[in-house]
């Protein structure tokens, strides 16, 4: 027998003989012959049964109320069980191929990823002294990573768990990213010259129109502006409105 099998055979029996016990009583007060002396003192009789009758019905009542906290245990511990046999969530969530996804952004995101995977098969290691088996002992809602979200059907299953080692991964239309520890095989992001462009001016703008916007909502009773350049005349020196003029034109020419 489990020890729930046990729990609940050991409530039922003592309820059993509480309520036994109760109407067992009853029918003896009814039926026993009252003794010389109970009869010499018929109220201390009838005090004497009532005391015991509400005894019993005190036991039995605990009786159900310590059945019923039992239950609620029981149940506790039946869904906290599942909950640990339950698998957990999918350590790996698939996205769909990206299809026209700029190469770079591939590249970018599966870089992300290794780099992720890195950090936790070093903890890994640190923690238990030994290398992950794989990098599924790194993945998991109670482990390093709760998910690889992958970026174009890529598969991180083989990547090695020796924290010196390189790993690489190729997604299934040929495009392969490495990430090195070291820095020494690093994929390159092919990042195209207007897309560079684009990001060096938006790290550069992006205080001064953040300062242009809220002023432009200010002006306009908290409504957004209808184009980015409705803010151009919100920036505070001309030189920081040519800079994000060229960041808007930048942008249209990398297609973004």
């Amino acid at each position: 027998m489990n020890p729930r099998t046990i729990t609940a055979a050991a409530a039922g029996a003592l309820i059993a003989f509480l309520i036994g016990n109760y109407f067992g009583f009853g029918q003896s007060a009814a039926v026993a012959p009252v003794p010389p002396a109970v009869a010499a003192a018929p109220s201390q009789a009838a005090q004497t049964n009532t005391a015991l009758r509400q005894d019993n019905e005190r036991l039995v009542a605990e009786a159900f109320q310590l059945k019923a906290a039992l239950e609620r245990v029981d149940a506790a511990n039946t869904e906290l069980m599942k909950q640990h046999a339950a698998p957990a969530a999918a350590p790996f969530v698939a996205s769909s191929p990206n299809i026209g996804l700029p190469i770079y952004e591939l590249q970018r995101g599966v870089l992300n990823n290794l780099r992720q995977i890195d950090a936790a098969r070093k903890q890994f290691q640190i923690q238990n002294g030994h290398s992950a088996s794989s990098v599924r002992d790194l993945v998991g809602t109670r482990s390093f990573i709760k998910t690889v979200r992958t970026v174009g059907g890529e598969d991180y299953s083989a990547v090695p768990m020796d924290a010196t080692q390189p790993m690489t991964v190729t997604t299934p239309d040929g495009v392969s990213v490495t990430y090195d520890p070291t820095g020494g095989t690093t994929t390159h992001l092919d990042i195209p010259p207007e897309v560079a462009r684009v990001q060096e001016l938006s790290a550069k703008v992006l205080k001064p129109s953040t300062s242009a916007l809220q002023a432009y909502r200010a002006a306009h009773g908290g409504g957004n502006p209808p184009n980015e350049e409705a803010v151009l005349p919100y920036f505070a020196t001309p030189e920081e409105a040519a800079d994000f003029a060229e960041f808007i034109k930048a942008k249209r020419a990398a297609g973004l």
